[in-house]
């Protein structure tokens, strides 16, 4: 084939901050994949979209189970430390979207009626 195409790919791989943040996981990419079919998959009233979306989310789910063993590699908090980061970075849209009563995507979590409860129990 293309051994610049494969050069690049393999020195994205190998950049972190790209294979450790920018490039997701395999549960982020599977968990997008239902949102991805709700937004363009031509209507979930289809039979074939309909049952793409629940595998994908039962997908998710089952990696989900997953992230259990994770907290006890979180040693020295790093990753801790990250999630809180982007949180504190991310305040406002994420008080934003915990409210908001037409969420546009994991619709099936429950929103906060009250901004500023939310707000307050996010900080």
């Amino acid at each position: 084939g293309r051994p610049g195409l494969v050069k690049w790919f393999e020195a994205m791989d190998s950049f972190a901050p790209y294979a450790d943040r920018v490039a997701g996981d395999e549960y982020s990419w599977t968990a997008a994949t239902s949102m991805f079919l709700r937004y363009f998959g031509d209507g979930e009233d289809k039979p074939d979209v309909s049952a793409a979306i629940q595998r994908a989310d039962e997908a998710a789910e089952r990696l989900a189970g997953s992230f259990v063993g994770v907290a006890s590699a979180d040693e020295n908090g790093e990753y801790s430390r990250e999630a809180a980061t982007k949180l504190i970075t991310n305040h406002k849209a994420v008080v934003k979207d915990c409210t908001r009563s037409d969420p546009k995507s994991q619709q099936h979590i429950e929103r906060a009626s009250d901004f500023d409860a939310a707000d307050v129990m996010l900080r």
